[in-house]
């Protein structure tokens, strides 16, 4: 039996008697509005081997956060933290909540 816990709170899901939401969420570089010269003297195999190279700087989905990158997520949600996530899908309350003072 395939067991539906939520991403959020960690409860159980009971698809037979509750609804449950999935929220997928994608995160890429956004369109650069600069025109690029393209280089026709680049050398590609320099650039694999720099790849090759810094294998150790990967993780299991792409490379690390920082880099321009391709991330794609999907979460699962009971009922209340869907309600909840639809409030407020960025979080800025819970991070203004969290503030401390300053000195």
């Amino acid at each position: 039996m395939i067991r539906y816990i939520c991403d959020l709170c960690q409860t159980e899901i009971d698809p037979r008697h509750e609804s449950s939401y999935v929220v997928q969420m994608e995160l890429y570089p956004a369109a650069s509005t600069e025109e690029f010269r393209i280089d026709d003297d680049r050398d590609h195999l320099a650039d694999f081997n720099e790849v090759l190279r810094r294998f150790d700087e990967f993780d299991d989905e792409g490379v690390l956060l920082g880099s321009d990158n391709y991330r794609k997520k999907r979460f699962d949600l009971c009922s209340d933290c869907a309600k909840r996530f639809l409030q407020d899908p960025l979080g800025r309350r819970a991070s203004q909540s969290l503030e401390l003072s300053k000195p």
